[in-house]
């Protein structure tokens, strides 16, 4: 009875030990089968850059974009390159979709495509791993998502996706809104699970810093109170008419370039509240306010109380005249002298280019605005 028993026990451990022999041979094929496949579902994911980054109004820094996320737009072409199906496709895959957080994170979560579905596998059974792999997605990005001014196309646009951008005609300079755009990242395929689409943005827009000094190390004291640019007392003033600048266009996120501009007449006004507190105020009620003290343009003040000190214009080809009224006191006499901005078109290039900054340094000289320097030939990336 006991040998009996004891041969029992040893056929039952015999075929539970082949049986989980088989199921393991049978749940690894399975496996291998599905990841040569691409059929495991893998979440397509983000990450974003921003290269010496400094903006103003709406972000300021990398976490406020993150906060304020990016636009993206994704097309699926299915077999067809970008180059080949642009002309008809539309962003069936993603449409303005926000993506934010420290982590790029997004809602709904979107799958890479696997390549067929389960009807084209049964019709075609020979398809192998790497046909079913071609299938492509292109992806198109701007930021902030949904900005202030920025109207992206519908989803029923083909070809790239675009962004009409409106210029803030504000007295208030903190109204206007940036403009940022990543390079297309083009026909892009299941990546390994580590893969991140990746966008590295840049200004689509102009920025200018103001700068003040006196022309001397001495002197009375010189507290700023305004500075108006392009308005109709400056222009009077100067005897010289309002300029008309771009204020609105349209920005293709596939060829990273500006069409149907239209000009207008925008004024711009920094008041005491816009203007660097150290520059403004009176010596009798507050001494730490020591108003314009630089006298080199190395250690020019700037002039806003914004960080960065930037005013954020569109793109210009042709030479622009702004005039301007910089209103301060002398010593407690007010003064109100007013000049000309001139931004020169170069040749071959544009007066105000795109993803540049300018520096303009108001000279003050007594009681007038002697000079100011625009180094256009220093406009760097920005």
């Amino acid at each position: 009875m006991e040998r009996k028993c004891m041969w029992s026990k040893y056929h039952i451990w015999t075929w539970m030990a082949v049986a989980v022999l088989m199921l393991s041979a049978c749940s690894g094929d399975e496996v291998s089968e599905a990841v040569d496949k691409g059929s495991e579902p893998m979440a397509v994911s983000f990450h974003a850059s921003v290269p010496a980054f400094q903006t103003r109004s709406v972000v300021n820094d990398i976490s406020d974009l993150q906060t304020q996320g990016f636009g993206v737009f994704a097309y699926h072409t299915g077999n067809s390159d970008w180059d080949t199906a642009s002309g008809t496709a539309t962003p069936n895959f993603m449409w303005n979709q926000q993506v934010s957080g420290s982590e790029w994170t997004y809602s709904p979560v979107k799958y890479w495509p696997n390549g067929t579905d389960a009807a084209n596998e049964e019709d075609n059974p020979s398809n192998t791993a790497t046909e079913l792999a071609t299938q492509y997605l292109s992806f198109f990005a701007y930021a902030p998502h949904n900005g202030t001014g920025l109207t992206p196309s519908t989803n029923s646009t083909t070809g790239a996706p675009t962004i009409a951008y409106a210029w803030v005609n504000n007295v208030n300079p903190t109204d206007q809104a940036d403009l940022l755009y990543a390079a297309p990242q083009k026909n892009l395929t299941r990546p390994d699970v580590t893969s991140k689409v990746s966008f590295e943005f840049h200004h689509a827009l102009t920025a200018i810093e103001f700068k003040v000094r006196r022309k001397d190390e001495t002197g009375l004291p010189i507290i700023l109170t305004s500075l108006a640019l392009n308005s109709s007392s400056a222009a009077t003033a100067t005897s010289t008419a309002q300029a008309s600048f771009n204020t609105s266009g349209t920005f293709n996120l596939g060829t990273s370039a500006w069409s149907t501009l239209t000009s207008d007449v925008g004024t711009i006004t920094y008041d005491a509240a816009n203007i660097n507190t150290d520059l403004t105020g009176t010596h009798s009620t507050d001494a730490s306010k020591t108003g314009v003290t630089a006298y080199t343009d190395e250690t020019a003040h700037a002039l806003t109380n914004y960080t960065p000190n930037l005013l954020l214009l569109m793109p210009y080809e042709g030479t622009l005249t702004i005039p301007f009224t910089l209103s301060y006191t002398l010593g407690g006499t007010a003064k109100t002298p007013s000049s000309t901005i001139t931004f020169t078109q170069p040749t071959g290039g544009w007066a105000l280019a795109m993803g540049k900054k300018y520096t303009v340094i108001f000279v003050i000289d007594g009681g007038e605005v002697e000079s100011y320097l625009l180094r256009t030939q220093e406009a760097e990336q920005w």
